[in-house]
């Protein structure tokens, strides 16, 4: 019985990695951060922000008490941006109605 139990918690925690999916690679043109909570949202050249299929496609969003990679994503964005090199967003699900940051690379 427990090892089934296991099995179902590693079947849905594998079933969320696989709804991740990637956004076009571009440059950052637009940096904005939150009015009353730590958010950030980016924009990115050649997105259509339509990964997760969310109603507001202006940009990927990161909320600091959604995510615990927040600081990372943060740091790593703002790097890119002010360095203007490409990134590649990670998204899965929404948040705020926008596509929600899972993931940063800086290509």
């Amino acid at each position: 019985m427990q090892n089934l139990i296991i099995f179902i918690v590693m079947l849905f925690s594998a079933s969320s990695a696989f709804s991740a999916t990637a956004s076009a690679k571009g440059r950052i043109t637009g940096y904005y951060t939150g009015w009353a909570k730590d958010e950030v949202r980016v924009q990115i050249e050649g997105a259509s922000y339509a990964e997760s299929n969310c109603p507001v496609k202006d940009g990927y969003v990161t909320i600091e008490s959604d995510n615990t990679g927040y600081k990372t994503h943060v740091t790593a964005l703002l790097a890119a941006y002010m360095s203007g090199k490409p990134v590649t967003i990670i998204v899965e699900g929404c948040i705020d109605n926008r596509p929600r940051i899972y993931g940063v690379y800086i290509d």
